[in-house]
């Protein structure tokens, strides 16, 4: 059985402006994950002022090309503007839950 991909991101967002900001580039950009080729599921939550979002895809190129286009790519070209944040991403059996999840992305996620 092929393993799943697994993206968890973090970004905490550095003012008032940049959160209004945030929230019209992030709606775009996760209807544009749930739609994608490959996506098994796309979730975000806000934990300890730390906007989160937990994606699972078939495979790693899948997540790719979804990165690399569209809506998530004018989103990542506004990012520095926004705040800062973490990303972590790993191949897995099955999809963490957002408890394991958020614990993973703690221990794991590298600073873009």
């Amino acid at each position: 059985m092929n393993q799943l991909y697994i993206s968890i991101t973090g970004l905490r967002v550095k003012s008032g402006f940049a959160t209004m900001r945030f929230w019209c580039l992030t709606v775009p950009a996760m209807m544009q994950a749930k739609k994608a080729a490959g996506n098994i599921s796309a979730d975000a939550r806000s934990v300890d002022g730390t906007h989160h979002t937990l994606s699972v895809w078939r495979d790693k190129d899948s997540m790719l090309a979804y990165l690399r286009g569209g809506a998530h790519l004018k989103a990542m070209k506004n990012y520095k503007s926004l705040g800062s944040g973490s990303v972590y991403g790993f191949h897995a059996d099955e999809a963490p839950n957002w408890e394991n999840a958020l614990k993973l992305w703690r221990e794991h996620g590298r600073a873009v």
